[in-house]
């Protein structure tokens, strides 16, 4: 949006930038585990990596491009689970990661000619480990449209560019793509606090080369592309280069993020980030933001904050150095009160019986979304394709029986005195 060094910042964070080169590239990085991560960059087929960097085009201007990212992470404590702890990204221990595959195609739209130069869309697909997380879920799909929107450019002024499906956020410094990020891990920030991509539609304008604004009006805070209350939510971020050198920006999110039916409890987040080009070589970023959600659990808000630096140094254009350093903290709206080091059981389990609750609903609209007749009742199965219930008989050529699990206390001297979750989630203190 922004012309200039720094007007490169949004387009880091929708991912244009690839980052210095197209070629395999090995990268060794010390991180607060030990990491050695192997980035391979492809372009798709030549005339794309051609296209990218003389800014030549094909049929129309449509572009073919992507990435393969694999890692090996050795975490020194060896943890018994095999888990990072508090890690989005690089959460396996001790082990080789296949993160992401990404390939994207697209059109940018123009700020001039005619309304089919105007028109623009993207579409970017994720295959891998990462997959799982970039969809505002954290399911077993390892398959994900990150990015998958229409665009257009409107004449006004110097051209409102429009954009409509699911995109990157406009919160935050860092993005999904490891190969974009200053380091090879994700920080705190990123990971725990702050949505990954959003499904809506959105407007950006560039007064002049100083100052640009985006605001977008969006399902949820999560990426979530149904919306879970009938409210929507909105993001925003505002762009300045004061001098050549700073850049400054300044984002927020506000919107309900209760379950249909909840009142008052909008999330409200508010943060910035400061981009100074030190040097040709060096770069420093800083970001720190905040956010609270009413009602988060049983009547209490959840809050969260942080803040995070990085020192970015290029010995030339293929070698340099990145440091990351952060604070970062959430608690309290999930029963733990930092600093006195109190856990609040009765709020622990009223979050765990709302959440119990959040679920069924969101388990029931989706049988009803998808055209499912569900009946309440006990059944029993009189063959192998029918199914008595309520004084009625149901047939169907399958019949899925969904058993779930029950806990079991195994023998040993004491068993007697022990309890299953069944019962722990259930105990009064």
């Amino acid at each position: 949006m922004t012309s200039g060094k720094f007007g490169s910042f949004i387009e880091h964070r929708e991912g244009f930038e690839m980052r210095k080169c197209w070629s395999s590239e090995l990268r060794y990085r010390l991180l607060g585990l030990i990491v050695i991560a192997t980035t391979f960059l492809f372009s798709g087929i030549p005339l794309v990596a051609f296209a990218e960097e003389q800014g030549s085009t094909f049929a129309s201007g449509l572009k073919l491009y992507g990435f393969v990212d694999t890692s090996y992470t050795q975490n020194f404590n060896n943890p018994s689970n095999q888990v990072n702890q508090l890690r989005i990204f690089d959460g396996d221990a001790n082990s080789f990661r296949p993160h992401m595959a990404q390939i994207v195609f697209e059109k940018e739209g123009s700020t001039g000619g005619t309304m089919e130069d105007r028109a623009g869309f993207r579409i970017k697909l994720n295959f891998g480990e990462d997959a799982k997380f970039t969809g505002g879920n954290t399911g077993a799909d390892e398959v994900d449209f990150q990015e998958a929107y229409a665009q257009y450019i409107a004449p006004l002024g110097n051209g409102l560019d429009l954009r409509i499906g699911r995109m990157n956020t406009l919160i935050g410094y860092e993005v999904i793509e490891s190969p974009y990020n200053p380091n090879f891990s994700r920080s705190w920030l990123f990971g725990l606090g702050e949505p990954f991509t959003t499904t809506g539609i959105r407007g950006s304008y560039e007064f002049n080369e100083y100052v640009s604004f985006s605001i977008g009006g969006i399902n949820s805070f999560g990426g979530a592309q149904v919306d879970v209350n009938r409210g929507k939510s909105v993001e925003a971020l505002l762009s300045l280069t004061p001098v050549e050198r700073v850049g400054v920006y300044v984002f927020g999110f506000w919107g309900p993020e209760g379950d249909l039916g909840a009142s008052n409890t909008d999330r409200v987040m508010v943060g910035g980030i400061l981009d100074v080009q030190v040097t040709d070589q060096a770069e420093v970023v800083v970001e720190a933001y905040y956010g609270n959600q009413a009602n988060a659990t049983a009547g209490a808000n959840a809050r969260w904050n942080g803040i995070a630096g990085y020192f970015i140094y290029d010995f030339t254009d293929k070698w340099g150095a990145r440091i990351r350093g952060e604070v970062f903290e959430d608690a309290a709206g999930f029963g733990w009160t930092v600093g006195e080091r109190r856990f609040d059981w009765a709020r622990l389990i009223a979050n765990k019986n709302r959440e119990i609750e959040r679920l069924n609903r969101v388990y029931a609209r989706l049988l009803e979304g998808s055209g499912v007749e569900v009946f309440d009742g006990r059944a029993t199965l009189v063959d192998a394709h029918t199914v008595a219930l309520g004084g009625k008989t149901y047939t169907a050529e399958y019949i899925l029986i969904a058993v779930g699990g029950w806990p079991v206390v195994p023998e040993f001297p004491g068993a007697e005195h022990a309890i299953t979750s069944n019962e722990a989630f259930f105990l009064e203190r």
